[in-house]
């Protein structure tokens, strides 16, 4: 019977082989490294939970102010929005000189959609928020004085002086 306990006996397999010797260190090793990742992951997510908060705080903000630009539009501005509206587009093609459009750029309301452009004129997109926000409020968009260029249909005084 001893001999059957002795075939079956696991507990050789986890002893040392020297019982004098120190214990392994892999152990210390393996929580060194738990501990490292662990930390490691923990201050990412606290990194990126506070790059968060701090981008939609600041993106609120610049909206709001946008919005408040929106609110200020001069009359070559809104005719300049109109068109946008009246051709039922997100594009529409202006100078490179355009100061108007290059303000409205400027402000975030317009940006520059490619940098090829037809000769002088190059397509400038409508961002999507203030897409969003006229189509709501098209109040914003209804002038106080005379016609410009704009609403005649032109979209750059350019194109006039030299064709």
């Amino acid at each position: 019977m001893s001999e059957e306990r002795e075939l079956y006996d696991v507990r050789p397999y986890f002893e040392s082989p020297h019982k004098d010797d120190a214990p392994p260190k892999w152990p210390q090793v393996a929580k060194l490294a738990f501990l490292l990742s662990t930390a490691y992951i923990v201050s990412s997510v606290f990194f990126y939970l506070v790059d968060r908060v701090i981008t939609d705080t600041t993106r609120h903000r610049n909206r709001a102010t946008q919005i408040q630009m929106l609110m200020m539009l001069t009359d070559q501005e809104k005719d300049l929005l109109k068109a946008y509206f009246l051709q039922n587009t997100k594009t529409q093609f202006f100078s490179d000189m355009d100061g108007v459009a290059i303000g409205l750029q400027k402000n975030g309301i317009l940006y520059l959609a490619s940098k090829l452009g037809m000769g002088f004129r190059f397509p400038y997109n409508i961002e999507n928020w203030a897409w969003e926000y006229l189509s709501k409020h098209q109040e914003l968009l209804e002038r106080r004085g005379p016609a410009t260029q704009y609403a005649e249909g032109h979209t750059s005084a350019l194109p006039k002086m030299i064709g």
